[in-house]
């Protein structure tokens, strides 16, 4: 497949999406000219995603989501972008098709990234397979202090906003209630 590139909506002449999956910089400075393809940061787990500038002003986008617009035709609006076969660093362009919600989960339980809700329902970290763990950070030394299934159930532990371990584990604060946080696992 031939790489084709091209403007992101709102970026025009700033930033190009690829139908591989890649995104560049179209920024100049007075010394040159230059082109940089970004490298995306995968903050939350699940999804790759870049930062775009424009008007002194940082946003971030999901890297398939930037794809499907750029290169998919979507006539019924619907409002997800599904990985088709079910890698979420894969952001190529055959690999994305837009879906509604319940496609979306319907295509999960289809090829197995879905197992089923039931047996967990109502129930919380470690014990729901959809929570992402979180570590509670000493930020003297550095050392992991304890291990939550997931974020709600370390704000109950803790007395932390669960908002603001969110942000600490997105890389949006540094720390909170004197402690840092991090996703499990990263």
């Amino acid at each position: 497949m031939n790489e084709i590139w091209k403007d992101i909506a709102g970026y025009e002449g700033l930033y190009q999406v690829s139908n591989m999956g890649r995104v560049k910089s179209l920024q100049s400075t007075k010394m040159h000219d230059r082109v940089k393809i970004l490298s995306p940061v995968c903050a939350d787990g699940r999804y790759l995603r870049v930062s775009l500038y424009k008007d002194k002003k940082s946003k971030y986008f999901q890297v398939h989501r930037l794809v499907a617009s750029a290169f998919l035709e979507n006539p019924k609006d619907k409002t997800q972008v599904n990985h088709i076969n079910g890698d979420k660093t894969n952001n190529c362009v055959d690999n994305l098709e837009w879906c509604t919600p319940s496609e979306n989960n319907q295509h999960a339980y289809k090829i197995g990234i879905n197992k089923g809700s039931k047996p967990w329902l109502g129930k919380s970290g470690f014990q729901n397979a959809s929570s992402i763990s979180v570590q509670q950070i000493d930020l003297l030394t550095g050392k992991v202090l304890a291990t939550y299934g997931s974020i709600e159930e370390a704000a109950r532990e803790t007395g932390c906003l669960a908002t603001k371990i969110g942000k600490c584990c997105k890389g949006l604060f540094s720390q909170t209630h004197g402690y840092a946080w991090r996703y499990a696992g990263v």
